[in-house]
């Protein structure tokens, strides 16, 4: 079980996670919100995160989120891993 709540910690889009049936928080809330611009890809935000429409609707509250930088994702704002398939670069 300490193996397995690793590996979905160490996602960095946030796409994996753990619900315990204890109704405990499985992962901490970072104490300072960060964002990591990655090369050629997403940039990869930590931290207590809320993402809002102009329109004020709530998309997703999280602690770890990847956004896309590349425009290709379709499922914008969020990187779905297409910076890949069209060879994104940021130069």
């Amino acid at each position: 079980a300490e193996h397995l709540l690793h590996v979905l910690l160490r996602c960095p889009t946030g796409a994996l996670h753990l619900e315990r049936s204890d109704g405990e928080h499985a992962e901490p809330t970072p104490e300072r919100n960060t964002a990591i611009v990655e090369r050629n890809g997403p940039v990869y935000l930590r931290g207590d995160l809320e993402i809002v429409t102009g329109q004020g609707e709530v998309l997703l509250k999280d602690t770890r989120i990847a956004l896309c930088r590349c425009g290709a994702s379709e499922n914008k704002p969020f990187c779905d891993g297409s910076h890949v398939r069209v060879e994104f670069t940021e130069d």
